[in-house]
C-alpha cells in the first residue's frame, strides 16, 4: 500500500532541503560536518564484505516467524516472513546507512546504542565506525539469531547484542553513549517514551540521537516535531529519512532540512 504521508513529506523536503555542499549555512559546526564529513565520496565508506552478505540475504527466500513489537511494516503483513522480505524492506537503505558511517567518523563516536537490530546490516556499519563499542538490542528472537550469525560470519566482535523488547533492556542500561539509534518501534508514544528515557539517563551533552523513519506516518512526524522542540535538544538534522539530534548547549537551537 503507498505511503501518501511519506510522499508528501519527501516532496517537501525536496523544495526545503539546504544544498548538501553546506551553502548558506553560518553554523561552523554544521558546515564542517557536511563538507568535510558528509561530502566525502560515499565508495570510500562502503563495506565490500557486508554489502556482500546484504545481497545473499536479499537472495534469501526461507522464512522465519517475526513477533513485531512495533507499529508493523508497510509491506510486510504477515507474521512468516521471507528473510529476503525482511531485507529488502526493514534494512535501511545503503545511502543512509553511509551517512551514519560518515557522521560516526567525522564526529569520533566512541559507543553507541541501537534499537532495532533487525538482520545486523546497518549495526555492521556501526560497529565499523565507532571507536570503540556498539550495543544493539532487538526483541524478537528469530531476527537476534539472525543477527547474530551475520555478524559473526563478517568476523564483528565489538558488538553487545540483547535479545529483549526495548524498554526493559533499557531499564537495565546505565551506560552514556555517544550516538544513538533509535529504529525500532515506529509509534509516537514509543519514539516520545524512548526519548524522554535515553536523555534522562543514557546521554551526555554531546550525545548524538539519530531517529529513523521520521515520516513513516503521521504520528512519527509529531514525535519529530516536538522532539526538535524539546528544551533538550538544540540542533537538529532532516535528512527525510532520519533526523539527527544534538544534546549540545554549545550549539544553537536550529533545525536545518539537508539534501542529502
Amino acid at each position: 500500500m503507498p505511503n501518501f504521508h511519506l510522499a508528501v513529506h519527501c516532496i517537501k523536503h525536496l523544495i526545503t532541503a539546504r544544498h548538501k555542499r553546506g551553502y548558506g549555512i553560518h553554523s561552523p559546526f554544521l558546515f564542517d560536518l557536511i563538507t568535510k564529513g558528509l561530502s566525502q565520496k560515499n565508495r570510500d565508506f562502503i563495506l565490500q564484505n557486508v554489502e556482500k552478505l546484504y545481497e545473499n540475504l536479499k537472495k534469501n527466500c526461507a522464512a522465519i516467524n517475526v513477533t513485531d513489537l512495533g507499529a508493523g511494516s508497510h509491506k510486510m503483513k504477515n507474521d512468516n516472513r521471507k528473510i529476503c522480505e525482511i531485507a529488502k524492506y526493514s534494512v535501511m537503505p545503503k545511502k543512509y546507512r553511509l551517512l551514519i558511517t560518515k557522521v560516526f567518523k567525522h564526529l569520533k563516536i566512541d559507543t553507541a546504542l541501537e534499537l532495532g537490530t533487525s538482520l545486523g546490516v546497518t549495526t555492521a556499519y556501526m560497529a565499523k565506525s565507532v571507536e570503540n563499542t556498539v550495543t544493539s538490542i532487538e526483541g524478537d528472537p528469530n531476527l537476534f539469531k539472525l543477527a547474530t550469525e551475520n555478524l559473526k560470519k563478517l568476523n564483528i566482535k565489538n558488538v553487545k547484542l540483547i535479545n529483549a523488547e526495548f524498554t526493559s533492556a533499557l531499564e537495565k542500561i546505565n551506560q552514556k553513549f555517544d550516538a544513538i539509534l533509535i529504529d525500532g518501534n515506529h509509534t509516537y508514544e514509543a519514539t516520545m517514551q524512548y526519548f524522554e528515557k535515553l536523555t534522562s539517563n543514557n546521554c551526555h551533552d554531546k550525545t548524538i540521537l539519530i531517529f529513523d523513519d521520521i515520516y513513516w506516518s503521521k504520528g512519527m512526524t509529531l514525535a519529530w516535531k516536538e522532539i526538535k522542540k524539546s528544551s533538550k535538544t538544540t540542533l537538529t538534522l532532516d535528512f527525510c529519512k532520519l533526523g539527527i539530534v544534538f544534546l549540545n548547549p554549545g550549539l544553537s537551537k536550529q533545525n536545518f532540512v539537508i539534501r542529502y
